[in-house]
């Protein structure tokens, strides 16, 4: 397990896996090392296996909420927006802090954007901003879902902002339709 943590921080992804690997086989009851290992396979972008392993941390331990996030992320990855939105629903529900709330929310309104539920992903969008007023991707997000509203002006200023707090994807939407 710490050998796993030690190979993440050298960015040895494989030895990582292997690692847990070999921890799950020690104690296959400890959820951690299911969501450990799913974060490496999903740094690697194996979101395939990824979704297995957070599947079997949710088994163990129902209660883990970046488990369900972080599967809805790897869902996210495959363009499976649909079923991503549950998972970021049950994350949401049962968050206890409101410190990492606004990715939750974010990442459920981006989910919701991609499959054209834009008002839905609006209000997500806004509670992301009320929660962490410094997440360039919030203003990323919202900027998008405003500008398929019809919303330019609101749409330029929240790419604007989220430009300003270092989003280099949104500086080209900002020159484009912004001038």
């Amino acid at each position: 397990y710490l050998r796993g943590i030690a190979k993440r921080q050298l960015k040895d992804y494989q030895g990582e896996i292997a690692d847990y690997s070999k921890a799950i086989e020690i104690n296959p009851n400890n959820a951690n090392f299911y969501f450990y290992r799913a974060s490496s396979r999903s740094t690697l972008k194996d979101y395939s296996g990824a979704i297995t392993d957070y599947s079997k941390a949710i088994e163990i331990n129902p209660r883990l909420s970046s488990a369900y996030h972080n599967r809805g992320a790897s869902k996210q990855a495959l363009n499976q927006h649909k079923i991503a939105i549950d998972d970021f629903d049950k994350a949401i529900e049962l968050e206890e802090y409101s410190s990492i709330l606004y990715h939750y929310y974010n990442n459920r309104a981006w989910s919701k954007y991609k499959i054209g539920k834009l008002k839905e992903a609006l209000v997500d969008s806004d509670s992301s901003i009320e929660l962490n007023q410094e997440y360039k991707n919030s203003f990323h997000t919202r900027g998008l879902i405003k500008h398929d509203l019809g919303d330019i002006k609101g749409a330029c200023s929240d790419l604007q902002k989220a430009s300003e707090l270092g989003d280099t994807v949104s500086a080209p939407w900002v020159r484009e339709d912004c001038s």
